[in-house]
């Protein structure tokens, strides 16, 4: 196959993808570590197929700010095998992260926004994109990180 084919396709799939997200189109973040607590411990667990969909961050800020009560906020959508389940939430810019909050639940989600260096000597940063999710099941949590770096612009 040609070299300049190949390119100019590589190119287009990713104007495509760009554009897909500018206009709203949600974006899978996939977890690399799933952890679940509970009163006694912590213990990894099998992340079997989970994932988070997602608006691009300036999407879930602006529909957050324009929300004109409850049933009008953004959602996200925590996603496993059978399908996937939307979560209303509120989402707002902090400093190096996006912070998405259950609207009245107890479900979170931080996305940083920027690379952040390391202020510990041989330590390794945050990666743009990274993410951390808890969520409350019963008396215990379920702790998910990964990397989506699709979702900030």
């Amino acid at each position: 196959m040609r070299f300049d084919v190949v390119l100019a396709a590589t190119l287009l799939a990713a104007h495509a993808a760009h554009a897909a997200q500018a206009q709203g189109r949600e974006i899978r973040c996939d977890y690399a570590q799933r952890i679940e607590c509970a009163a006694s411990s912590c213990t990894a667990a099998a992340i079997e197929g989970r994932y988070l969909l997602l608006p691009n961050a300036d999407a879930l800020v602006r529909a957050t700010a324009a929300a004109k009560d409850a049933g009008s906020l953004p959602a996200i959508k925590v996603c496993e095998a059978r399908g996937c389940t939307p979560i209303p939430v509120r989402a707002v810019s902090a400093g190096a992260f996006l912070n998405i909050a259950q609207d009245g639940g107890a479900h979170f989600v931080k996305v940083a926004m920027r690379d952040i260096p390391s202020s510990r000597r041989g330590q390794p940063g945050i990666r743009r994109g990274a993410f951390v999710e808890v969520a409350a099941q019963f008396l215990s949590t379920v702790t998910h990180v990964g990397s989506c770096p699709a979702l900030v612009p």
